[in-house]
């Protein structure tokens, strides 16, 4: 049996909170009682802040759609925007968010039961722009983890905590992985803002 000092197993216990903390999960308020929640890259869902199950949300191993990218209130509506999805090239028989495509969902802002309700969709992009509850000015908002900064700070002590323990070596390969992470966070939501701006 491997025995590990009490500060590495605070280290390595806390890491774990302070990565899944809010770095890949979170469930975002954007008003008229309604939420996004994140579980996973592909498993962003809709849903009621205070009752009932998720309305929109994918499946890993349905391709019908994938997770939530954008959303747009009009007076009446919820306009729902999310990835298509594709077979995930780890996990078989499993999807992945395709963002080179797009699903629509149209949602009523006026739920009675959540348990009964369905929304109108997924709708691809000729069928939802042509719906008449669709707005020609139609502005799109993004969901983004409001614990983010705090998630990333975490992670940042973290990191220092380890360069106190075990020094360079393992910090450079810490470092690596993050910046990997933050870069590609970075160059998916540019090409998912082109894509929108297209």
């Amino acid at each position: 049996m491997i025995k590990a000092t009490p500060p590495v197993v605070f280290i390595v216990l806390w890491s774990t909170q302070a990565i899944a903390s809010g770095w890949n999960d979170y469930t975002s308020d954007i008003g008229h009682g309604f939420r996004i929640s994140k579980t996973s890259s592909f498993t962003v869902c809709l849903g009621l802040i205070d009752r009932g199950p998720d309305i929109i949300c994918p499946h890993p191993d349905k391709g019908d759609y994938g997770p939530i990218d954008d959303y747009a209130f009009t007076d009446r509506h919820l306009l729902i925007k999310t990835h298509g999805a594709k077979l995930s090239p780890h996990i078989k028989g499993t999807y992945t968010a395709d963002p080179d495509r797009k699903h629509y969902f149209i949602v009523d802002k006026h739920i009675m039961d959540p348990y009964a309700y369905v929304p109108i969709g997924p709708l691809d992009s000729s069928d939802f722009y042509r719906h008449a509850a669709v707005p020609s000015d139609l502005q799109w908002e993004s969901s983004t983890n409001p614990n983010f900064l705090f998630a990333l700070l975490g992670v940042i002590l973290f990191l220092g905590l380890a360069l106190l323990m075990y020094g360079w070596p393992i910090i450079l390969i810490i470092v690596g992985v993050v910046l990997f992470l933050v870069v590609r966070r970075i160059v998916r939501r540019r090409k998912e803002k082109r894509l929108r701006n297209a």
